[in-house]
């Protein structure tokens, strides 16, 4: 059993996930039972920080790497899934990275290693049901804990502060506790009304507020990637912005970002499609019509993508080869 630059996440990992979970998780990536030859590998609920595995003649690999994984498996690219990334998005296939026999573990699940042989596990379930009030409660405690977890050992921390309700509400927790440097795109591509926010949130708080106004480095693609990624991004269209804004932070030994907030605590529209796939039909027609009314949007044309889709994703699933992998169950496909 090999693995690949798997970071060691502090306390606050296991407190957030304990607070929206009922599996018990380790503060340490790595959670082995010695006896029984096992493993478990906390993923990651919101799917922002990759894990992915791969079946070897030696056994399973595993890490945060794709294309490392692929080097120690002798893997090449997957071009029809790498083409079809480019044209619709990796949403659609969460399980597969775009190298052969390279498997993601997508977001909300785990990776259980057992003998030689791996399986995805469920970390999403919830104890039990709880009203609104009561889990504002629990999540807001989690992110007190979470919080001073990781600024608990620096005089002074950075911080993303966009003026949404993430950072700014990881920058106030951050303030009541150390020294917070905030920093801030406030150009062209910037909201306005995010920016004033932001300000407001800085002045509020007491702390240093840095703001880049932009600049010929900063549009996207004016500046090429840093490094290269396991495959097709979006972010690495605006590395010049990222660059630019976080340079006042630059050395501090933390820095705070709101990033995952919303995949955590927010459905997308690709919920209805699968609730439709799942013959739920009259639950997606009434999630997505909330959903459309909260944007202003008309539900009926969202309704008909939805259906689309869900017609398209089954087509798709019945086309896909079969895997002949020795893993015991395969990760949840968009099924």
């Amino acid at each position: 059993m090999r693995r690949f630059s798997i970071g060691r996440p502090p306390a606050a990992t296991a407190s957030v996930v304990s607070a929206i979970t009922s599996e018990p998780v380790s503060r340490d990536t790595r959670n082995r039972d010695h006896a029984s030859r096992s493993a478990f590998v906390a993923g990651d609920l919101a799917g922002v920080r990759g894990l992915f595995v791969g079946q070897t003649s030696d056994g399973v690999v595993w890490g945060s790497q794709a294309a490392r994984l692929a080097a120690a498996m002798g893997s090449a690219p997957d071009l029809p899934l790498l083409t079809a990334h480019l044209v619709a998005g990796g949403e659609h296939w969460p399980d597969r990275s775009v190298y052969q026999g390279v498997h993601q573990v997508i977001g909300g699940r785990g990776l259980l290693l057992e003998e030689g042989r791996w399986t995805s596990v469920d970390i999403t379930d919830l104890p039990t049901p709880v009203t609104l009030s009561q889990g504002a409660q629990r999540v807001g405690q989690a992110l007190h804990e979470a919080t001073e977890a990781y600024v608990g050992e620096h005089e002074e921390v950075g911080a993303d502060l966009s003026g949404g309700l993430d950072s700014s509400t990881l920058v106030l927790l951050a303030a009541s506790r150390r020294r917070v440097r905030a920093v801030s795109y406030g150009g062209p591509l910037a909201s306005a009304e995010d920016s004033r926010f932001a300000d407001r949130v800085a002045a509020h708080a007491g702390v240093a507020h840095h703001v880049c106004r932009g600049g010929p480095d900063t549009w996207h693609f004016a500046v090429a990637p840093p490094a290269a990624t396991d495959g097709p991004t979006l972010s690495s269209a605006i590395a010049g912005m990222d660059a630019a804004y976080l340079a006042p932070a630059a050395g501090l030994g933390v820095h705070l970002t709101g990033h995952g907030g919303d995949v955590v605590l927010e459905s997308s529209s690709a919920a209805f499609t699968g609730l439709l796939q799942h013959g739920d039909r009259r639950e997606a027609k009434r999630q997505l019509a909330s959903w459309a009314r909260l944007r202003d949007q008309a539900p009926g044309p969202l309704w008909r993508q939805v259906k689309q889709a869900a017609a398209a994703y089954e087509r798709a699933h019945d086309r896909r080869p079969r895997s002949t992998g020795s893993r015991r169950h395969p990760v949840a496909s968009s099924r």
